[in-house]
C-alpha cells in the first residue's frame, strides 16, 4: 500500500493546494448560498434543535448527508458555512492527491504529472455558482478509496480481508449520501468480475461491510421512531421525484441540461471519449495490471453515466461529478500521449472556468458590477449572478419589512423552493416542510396538480397539514406560488387570523 504514495513531487502538491484555495475564493463570499447546501443547513439547524429527520424535518435525501451537515452546525453554529468552505479545501486536496497518485501508480503516463489532480479540482469546483458540498462531491473521496482498496486486493494481490470490508462500508457511505452512490459499488464489483473470479467469501465480506453501515442507519432511525417516515419521505418519494422531473417553480429539459454539460465539460467529454476509444484499440498491448485498472475505471464510467441518466431531464451540474474522475483519467491519458497538441487539449479545460471566475470578479462587489452593467443584458444571466451574491430589490423589501415590522421573529415559512432565501433573510424554517418542492408534490390534492398526480409515497392530506400548522403556527409566511392562499381557502376558520400584504412580487401572510 505504501508503494502507492512513492515517487511524488511535494512542490507540485503544494502548488495543487494553493490552486484549490484560489478556486474556493468565490464561495467564501458572505452572501454565497448554494441551493442544495442551504437546504441541508436548514435541515441540520432543525435537527440540532432536537427535531427528528423525516418526522419533523422534510427532505428526500438519505440520512448520512444530514448527519454530515448536522455535525458542522453543532460544532460551528453561526460559522458553519466558513467551516464547510475550509473543510472543502482540505477535502479536495486529499481527493486530488489520491487521484493524481492513482494516475501515476498505474503508469497512465511515463513521468510524474500534476495534471490529473489539477483538472479534478478545477472541474469539480467550477463553475463557482455550482460549487457546494453536494452529495456527489461528498461521494468522491469514498469512491476513490474504494478504487484503491479494490486495486490493492484484486490487481496488486494484497489479499487482506479488511480491504473488502472497507469496500462494502464505503459503498454504503456513498449510498448514504445519495442513492445513486450505490452505482459506484455496483460498477466497481462488475468491473472486478470482468477480470477476476470473485469467491463467495469475498462477496460476503463486501456485503458485511455494506450491511454494517445500513444497520447503523437503521438503528438511528429506529431509536428516533422515524423508520416509517424515512420509508415514505426518504425512500418512496424519490420515485415520485423521478417522475415529476423538476422542483417547484423550476423549468428543466434535456436540451438545456446537455448544453450546460457541453459548456462546462465539453472538452473533457470529447477527450475522455477519445481516450476510452484509444485505450480500447490498444488494450492488448498494455501491461496486465494496466488493463485491469482500466477495465475497472471503464465499468465505473458506465455505471456512473447510468446514475446520471436516472435524473431524467434534470441534468444538474453536480450530477456530472459522479462520472468526472473516471472520464478524466482517460482524458488526461489521451492528451499526454499526444505530444504536439496534447497539452493544448488540457489547457482548453480552463476556458470556461476562467470565464466564470472573471464574471465573479465583476459581480462580487457593486462597484465592479457598475463597470460592466452598461454592457450586459438587464435581468440576464450575469445580472442573476450579481443578485445571487447580493440582495435583489425584492429581497431587500422583504428584509426591510422583517426588520421594521417583525424584529423579534426568528422563524418564518417560505412556500416556494428557495431555501437560500431563508439564509439571506437570516431566518430558519418554522414548519417541517423545509423542502417546499417535496411538500408541493406530496399535496397532490392542490389545484396545481388538477387531480393528475398519482404518488408512490403517502400523500400529505389536508388533515396532516392542519396538524402541522396547529403544532407550529408560523407568524410570517412568504407565498410566491399562491399555495398558502389555497390552504387558507380550504381551512378558512383556522387560518382566518392571517392578514395579507404585498411586498414587491411576494404575497406575505402574517399574524
Amino acid at each position: 500500500m505504501f508503494r502507492f504514495l512513492e515517487n511524488n513531487n511535494p512542490v507540485l502538491y503544494l502548488f495543487l493546494l494553493i490552486f484549490i484555495v484560489l478556486l474556493h475564493i468565490p464561495v467564501f463570499h458572505e452572501n454565497y448560498y448554494g441551493i442544495d447546501e442551504s437546504l441541508y443547513v436548514l435541515c441540520a439547524q432543525k435537527i440540532a434543535q432536537g427535531e427528528v429527520m423525516y418526522l419533523e424535518v422534510w427532505d428526500n435525501k438519505p440520512p448520512l448527508i444530514f448527519g454530515f451537515y448536522t455535525l458542522f452546525v453543532r460544532l460551528f453554529g453561526n460559522y458553519t458555512f466558513f467551516a464547510l468552505r475550509t473543510f472543502s479545501i482540505f477535502y479536495y486536496f486529499i481527493c486530488a492527491l489520491i487521484f493524481n497518485q492513482l494516475f501515476y501508480f498505474y503508469r497512465f503516463s511515463k513521468s510524474f504529472h500534476i495534471w490529473p489532480g489539477i483538472l479534478l479540482a478545477l472541474l469539480s469546483l467550477n463553475p463557482w455558482y455550482a460549487n457546494e458540498l453536494n452529495a456527489e462531491h461528498l461521494m468522491l473521496l469514498p469512491t476513490l478509496f474504494m478504487v484503491l482498496y479494490a486495486s490493492f486486493y484484486f490487481i496488486e494481490g494484497e489479499k487482506k480481508w479488511y480491504y473488502l470490508y472497507w469496500i462494502g462500508i464505503l459503498g454504503a457511505v456513498c449510498m448514504g449520501f445519495k442513492y445513486q452512490g450505490l452505482f459506484n459499488l455496483i460498477g466497481l464489483i462488475f468491473g472486478v468480475f470482468l477480470f477476476y473470479t470473485l469467491k463467495p467469501q469475498e462477496l460476503l465480506t463486501i456485503f458485511l461491510g455494506f450491511m454494517t453501515v445500513i444497520l447503523m442507519i437503521f438503528l438511528s432511525l429506529y431509536f428516533t421512531d422515524s423508520v416509517n417516515e424515512f420509508v415514505d419521505i426518504g425512500f418512496l418519494y424519490n420515485f415520485d421525484y423521478m417522475r415529476v422531473g423538476k422542483n417547484l417553480g423550476e423549468e428543466v429539459n434535456w436540451f438545456t441540461g446537455l448544453k450546460e454539460y457541453l459548456k462546462n465539460y465539453g472538452v473533457l467529454i470529447v477527450t475522455g471519449t477519445l481516450g476510452i476509444l484509444n485505450y480500447r484499440a490498444r488494450f492488448y498491448t498494455m501491461a496486465i495490471r494496466q488493463r485491469k485498472i482500466e477495465t475497472l475505471l471503464l465499468s465505473l464510467s458506465i455505471f456512473s453515466l447510468i446514475a446520471i441518466l436516472l435524473g431524467g431531464s434534470r441534468l444538474y451540474l453536480h450530477y456530472f461529478i459522479q462520472l468526472l474522475p473516471f472520464l478524466l483519467i482517460h482524458a488526461v491519458y489521451f492528451a499526454l500521449s499526444r505530444r504536439r497538441w496534447g497539452r493544448f487539449m488540457l489547457f482548453l479545460n480552463f476556458i470556461f472556468p476562467l470565464f466564470t471566475l472573471t464574471i465573479y470578479y465583476f459581480v462580487s462587489t457593486p462597484e465592479r458590477f457598475r463597470v460592466i452593467q452598461p454592457y450586459i443584458k438587464p435581468n440576464g444571466w450575469v445580472y442573476s449572478k450579481f443578485e445571487e451574491l447580493h440582495y435583489s430589490k425584492q429581497e431587500m423589501l422583504l428584509l426591510k419589512d422583517l426588520q421594521q415590522n417583525h424584529p423579534n421573529l426568528n422563524q418564518i415559512f417560505i412556500v416556494d423552493f428557495q431555501p437560500q432565501l431563508y439564509l439571506k433573510l437570516k431566518k430558519s424554517c418554522s414548519l417541517k416542510y423545509v423542502n417546499s418542492s417535496l411538500t408541493f408534490y406530496k399535496m397532490n390534492w392542490l389545484s396545481h396538480h388538477k387531480g393528475k398526480l398519482t404518488l408512490w409515497s403517502k400523500p400529505e392530506q389536508l388533515s396532516d397539514l392542519y396538524k402541522e400548522l396547529y403544532r407550529k403556527k408560523p407568524k410570517y409566511i412568504i407565498d410566491n406560488q399562491r399555495i398558502f392562499e389555497e390552504w387558507k381557502d380550504k381551512m378558512p376558520l383556522f387560518l382566518s387570523q392571517y392578514k395579507k400584504k404585498t411586498i414587491g412580487n411576494y404575497s406575505v401572510y402574517y399574524l
